[in-house]
């Protein structure tokens, strides 16, 4: 099957519009790097993890793949080590479930160049599922969540 060009697989230079979900405490290395062999954005999720596990997860992702792939954390855990760290080895996404990240975590990713992806059963009333918002958000719903892509990786929210 040859490649499915859509603004999704141009931005994140996959060969199908398809994103693994985070599965904060499921998302494996090996569950990852299937999706990205398959063309898809994989995912790890990281649940509790240790910050410094988490590099060593990032880093054998990027010895098996050049894919691109997304590091899912669940925004009302205390994540602020883990989020350091994905903005230091400027991972190319990182997703967060069940609420909106902080300001300052938001800037801190999307200055290291990380696209910041967020799925919450409320989006923010700026998030429309239907056309691009003005903050340069593409919201797609999923299900019950809305999915509310942060598509600028210069401007800041």
């Amino acid at each position: 099957m040859g490649n499915i060009v859509t603004r999704f697989t141009e931005r994140f230079g996959c060969k199908h519009p398809f994103a693994c979900a985070g599965m904060a405490f499921a998302g494996t290395t090996d569950l990852a790097l299937a999706v990205c062999r398959g063309g898809g954005v994989g995912a790890i999720g990281v649940g509790l993890m240790p910050a410094e596990q988490l590099r060593a997860m990032i880093h054998e992702m990027r010895k098996q793949t050049t894919a691109p792939f997304n590091v899912n954390l669940i925004t009302f855990f205390d994540n602020d080590a883990q989020i350091r760290v994905c903005a230091e080895e400027r991972v190319p996404v990182v997703s967060f479930h069940w609420g909106h990240p902080s300001r300052e975590h938001i800037k801190l990713l999307r200055d290291a160049g990380v696209s910041v992806w967020v799925a919450a059963a409320r989006a923010p009333p700026w998030c429309n599922p239907r056309r691009e918002s003005p903050r340069g958000l593409a919201c797609l719903r999923s299900g019950r969540n809305r999915i509310c892509i942060r598509c600028s990786m210069n401007e800041h929210a």
